[in-house]
């Protein structure tokens, strides 16, 4: 009975010790998006259009290689409307200033600010080669804006500039 339990409890610290070799974990990197903004001056009749672009591959470092990747994450940026310094600061919430154009994409708005900024999902390509959202926004309602992007990963263009 002895020589039963002891090989069952050796058998166990042998069986235990596969158990506990490191195995190399996947990192997954995934680019991050491109937006490309047109005019840098708009009147109320003009629309400032916005082109996001991200690749839907992703780089999985444990094999080398670029892997299909289902992105969750999204682009954000704040509308900002300049107005004269107070206590305040210098700039308020405006995305109700413009009329938002969807072409492409899911767009929605933060809960704590709904005012403040815009969250776009891009929505994949038809040859499924990257995830993309055009959407425009034309002014209401005259004065000095400013689009700031949240995530500083995204690489901004203006074409116009």
């Amino acid at each position: 009975m002895k020589k039963s339990l002891f090989l069952l409890f050796a058998l166990s610290l042998f069986l235990m010790s596969f158990q506990c070799d490191d195995e190399a974990e996947g990192t997954i990197v995934q680019n991050n998006f491109k937006a490309t903004v047109s005019n840098a001056s708009l009147t109320l009749n003009d629309t400032l259009w916005i082109n996001g672009r991200l690749s839907s591959q992703a780089f999985d470092e444990a094999i080398g290689d670029s892997i299909p990747y289902a992105f969750s994450n999204g682009d954000f940026f704040s509308v900002f409307r300049l107005k004269s310094a107070d206590n305040e600061g210098n700039s308020m919430d405006a995305v109700n200033n413009f009329e938002v154009i969807n072409e492409g994409g899911i767009i929605s708005e933060p809960g704590v600010c709904p005012n403040s900024g815009l969250s776009i999902e891009g929505t994949l390509s038809d040859d499924s080669s990257e995830y993309v959202y055009r959407i425009g926004l034309k002014p209401t309602m005259e004065g000095d804006y400013v689009l700031n992007w949240n995530f500083a990963e995204t690489t901004i263009t203006n074409t116009d500039r």
